[in-house]
């Protein structure tokens, strides 16, 4: 059995880091005492979406320490890198939806905001808490 796991609340709101880790327990209760994987997860770090470097490294640091602690195998995070035309690629899941400029700017600011590095390959704190926790 293996979960994606992205906790955002209507229109990509991240500004609760402790759904992330609500939706891995709620996730886990469905097959107790069985083993399975988390095929991706991932939190924004963007403001506009109420989120912050601050609570993807808080997320970060929640996923890995819940994989440890729970019949999970591993977990895949969603995005090391960001893509650099990432506003090109974003437009391509929502390009024949019936969409207001509103949530078009929060779905680009979503898909744009999940890696643990920027395009530009300059880590961001989740990087790094990425870094120290697997090392663990």
């Amino acid at each position: 059995m293996a979960y994606t796991v992205h906790a955002y609340q209507n229109d990509f709101d991240y500004h609760d880091p402790t759904r992330e880790l609500q939706f891995l327990e709620e996730a886990a209760a469905l097959i107790p005492g069985k083993p399975y994987g988390v095929i991706e997860a991932g939190w924004s770090n963007a403001s506009l979406l109420g989120s912050s470097e601050v609570k993807q490294s808080r997320v970060v640091e929640d996923v890995i320490q819940f994989t440890r602690d729970s019949n999970a195998e591993f977990v895949i995070w969603f995005g090391l890198h960001e893509w650099e035309n990432c506003g090109k690629y974003a437009d391509t899941f929502i390009q024949d939806m019936p969409v207001d400029e509103t949530y078009r700017a929060r779905f680009e600011t979503f898909m744009c905001s999940l890696g643990l590095k920027r395009f530009d390959n300059t880590p961001k704190q989740a990087y790094h808490t990425w870094l120290q926790a697997i090392n663990r």
